[in-house]
């Protein structure tokens, strides 16, 4: 059976300048949006939706794990 539940994608985009070329990163990074959608080909149609520019890459963003109590003692510096 197919995943139907939304998850969260973060799609990378390239601009365009105003006359609709795509505008290169100074910094080599793209800008983004975060969608939700059932899958990543929905993300990524999605995303141009929003932006109108062509989508450069599309990552699924895994929830995290709860810490446990050991993990904030050790992420805080605390001995134990």
């Amino acid at each position: 059976m197919p995943q139907t539940t939304p998850r969260s994608y973060r799609c990378h985009y390239t601009p365009k300048d105003r006359n609709g070329y795509p505008v290169p990163s100074d910094t080599g990074v793209l800008p983004f949006v975060q969608v939700r959608a059932a899958n990543a080909e929905e993300a990524q149609r999605a995303a141009y939706a929003l932006t109108g520019c062509p989508i450069a890459s599309v990552e699924r963003i895994e929830p995290r794990e709860p810490r446990t109590e050991r993990q904030a003692a050790l992420a805080m510096g605390a001995a134990l």
